[in-house]
């Protein structure tokens, strides 16, 4: 019994990564074609307060090289100190790049109001969303985002945003999470089971966010205004994605492990309005991978099983996991993850109920 348990829940994981997370390695992501036109395009960037590496990433937006785009910088009702450091810095960069900075019409929890805002402003009818903590990875960010959108003729194209190296156990941490929580979004993409985008790297268009706000569930939540979106559009197969490392955009992942449960707890907030088959999919990976670890260790303690048999049987799953997901960590940029990817599973295993339990016993903050 207790070997078939383990059995179980390892095949379940393998299933996951065999039917979803590989079509992420089989991938071609370099779009090699040429734009013939440069639409206008309208980099949408809201925030509360201010990074200390802001005017960094804002000028790397600013230098992007795409001949037609503008940028619109959103205050949701900032403190008069970071907006006087906003206006410098836009002082110093408008006369390169169009730049506009607007206040948000309410203050509202999250930011889902500064978004639509700025949306409204915007000249472009396409939009591309950042974070003020983001920074572009190349001056191609734009260029490769919307010539993925043009050439497809879709109306949503999701992009990918990792981590940068940080310098302890949860930054490192943070960045594995990222790239899971990449591989399901993307594989159930490519599975045409779409879900949800990230909120620092995804572009639309600015007729089918406008069409599609007031369809926008959960109004009261704090974030996940991206994700939102992607549930009110009806239309799902008119959503693609690029994986092109010229589009990726870094954040500066968390260090502390308050400041990166809360984060996540906000980032979770919006999976209640997944469709339900969606959630029970997504339960059921995350329950495979505690629950396998969990059982392994009652099994032990009670001499249900042999510490060899379950040594073998995880090196064996780790194998197959490790043949179905080498290229698409290589492509997320996780290649620091994959060779330390078992120590990883097993912090994986202990994180997804802390972080359910934080979720339901700590308040939650606006971001």
């Amino acid at each position: 019994m207790a070997l078939f348990a383990l059995l179980v829940l390892a095949g379940i994981q393998i299933l996951y990564w065999w039917y979803y997370f590989r079509r992420v390695s089989s991938l071609e992501i370099v779009n090699k074609k040429e734009l013939t036109g440069f639409p206008k395009v309208s980099v949408v960037i809201c925030f509360k307060g201010l990074p200390e590496d802001f005017e960094k990433n804002i000028v790397s937006v600013a230098e992007q090289d795409y001949p037609n785009f503008e940028i619109i910088l959103v205050s949701d009702f900032s403190s008069p100190q970071d907006l006087g450091k906003m206006s410098d810095l836009i002082g110093g960069i408008k006369s390169k790049t169009p730049v506009r900075l607007i206040n948000a019409s309410k203050d509202i929890p999250g930011k889902k109001q500064a978004v639509y805002d700025g949306v409204l402003s915007a000249e472009g009818e396409y939009i591309l969303f950042t974070d003020m903590d983001c920074r572009p990875v190349s001056s191609n960010w734009i260029k490769k985002m919307i010539s993925v959108l043009t050439e497809k003729g879709e109306s949503v194209v999701l992009g990918y945003g990792p981590m940068e190296r940080g310098n302890n156990l949860i930054s490192w941490f943070a960045g594995f999470e990222t790239i899971m929580t990449a591989l399901q979004y993307f594989g159930y993409h490519l599975a045409d089971e779409t879900y949800m985008s990230v909120g620092r790297n995804w572009m639309v268009k600015k007729s089918a966010y406008a069409n599609n706000y007031m369809k926008m569930k959960g109004g009261h939540l704090a974030s996940g205004d991206d994700d939102l979106m992607i549930q009110a559009m009806d239309d799902k197969e008119n959503i693609t994605f690029c994986l092109d490392p010229e589009s990726f955009v870094y954040s500066k992942p968390k260090s502390d492990l308050s400041d990166f449960l809360q984060q996540k707890t906000r980032h979770i907030s919006t999976s209640f309005y997944y469709p339900f088959i969606t959630s029970l999919k997504l339960f059921l990976f995350s329950f495979s991978i505690t629950g396998y670890y969990f059982l392994a260790v009652v099994f032990l303690f009670f001499g249900k099983i042999s510490l060899t048999l379950i040594i073998m049987i995880s090196i064996l799953k780790w194998i197959i996991q490790t043949i179905l997901h080498h290229k698409a960590f290589f492509k997320l940029d996780g290649m620091r993850h994959f060779f330390f990817y078992p120590l990883a599973e097993i912090l994986l295993a202990i994180y997804y109920p802390v972080l359910g339990l934080y979720s339901v016993l700590i308040k939650k903050k606006s971001w």
